[in-house]
């Protein structure tokens, strides 16, 4: 069962946990607005329609591991008070973060974003891992904020990306030529060494 009551500001507040895994929700779905105080587990469930999370809290450990999203999806303004995971969940539409608040440890491992996301405007205030997420759309990070580590490993971006100039630098240019990179500064150590070499034979001849 789950139980809802309006609090002083006339949000709707739920009250009791919220577990709808491995299941089909046919139809729009509409949980902008929303206060969960507990858990929150989609796991594995498929979200047919549109979603709508716009300025849900989150107020508990809330899960959308292996959740697809057929319809386009939007957390505009939303806010995770505790860990938000959505590893291995599949976008197929639009995906909205935009000003989004993530106040505990986020992952997006092996996220599929299969049309354009954006983060525009969040904030990670813990860490956050999105190691080995596809982006098959154009992805916007403009002006996200993260306070703590970030892993981007193995992430790859098949479109444009929109950025701060130093996450384009650390987060997209460092790790989709990371091995080139590496390549290159063993090449030149390599190429430094041989020069000491013949160097220190000439000097005691």
């Amino acid at each position: 069962k789950v139980y809802l009551q309006k609090n002083a500001n006339n949000s709707s507040e739920v009250n009791s946990t919220i577990s709808i895994t491995n299941s089909k929700i046919m139809g729009f779905v509409n949980f902008s607005n929303i206060i969960f105080d507990k858990s929150v587990d989609f796991s594995g469930t498929l979200f047919s329609s549109d979603s709508r999370f716009e300025n849900a809290l989150f107020n508990e450990n809330c899960s959308f591991v292996n959740t697809q999203f057929y319809g386009s999806t939007d957390f505009l303004d939303a806010q995770f008070n505790r860990s938000a995971n959505f590893s291995n969940a599949r976008f197929h539409s639009l995906a909205v973060f935009n000003l989004a608040k993530f106040g505990m440890n986020a992952d997006f491992i092996n996220i599929c974003f299969y049309k354009d996301s954006s983060f525009e405007g969040a904030q990670f205030n813990e860490n956050v891992g999105f190691n080995y997420a596809q982006f098959y759309g154009n992805a916007s990070f403009q002006g996200t904020n993260f306070l703590k580590d970030v892993d981007f490993g193995h992430v790859t971006f098949y479109k444009e990306v929109k950025g701060d100039f130093w996450f384009l630098v650390k987060y997209v240019f460092l790790v989709k030529y990371y091995n080139a990179i590496l390549a290159v500064i063993s090449l030149i150590l390599i190429f430094t060494y041989v020069l000491y070499l013949v160097a220190r034979r000439r000097l005691f001849r």
